[in-house]
């Protein structure tokens, strides 16, 4: 999956749950983690990562993104 893919998926659960799509993240790397099912856990932890920029006004998913 793309960078630009995680973040328009993320930028979607926002939209549609709030603050709470950032709790989910988190509990299903989490979970994923504790059954040892690493790629779920890395996508899930990723996703959190791009939920918890827009949360925090870093990423506009509005705009393109740009990596430095």
């Amino acid at each position: 999956m793309r960078a630009g893919d995680f973040c328009d998926l993320a930028a979607e659960l926002m939209s549609e749950h709030g603050d709470e799509a950032l709790i989910f993240a988190h509990r299903a790397a989490a979970n994923y983690t504790s059954e040892g099912i690493v790629d779920r856990a890395q996508f899930w932890q990723a996703l959190s990562l791009f939920l918890g920029d827009i949360m925090s006004n870093h990423i506009d998913p509005e705009l393109p993104l740009v990596f430095h």
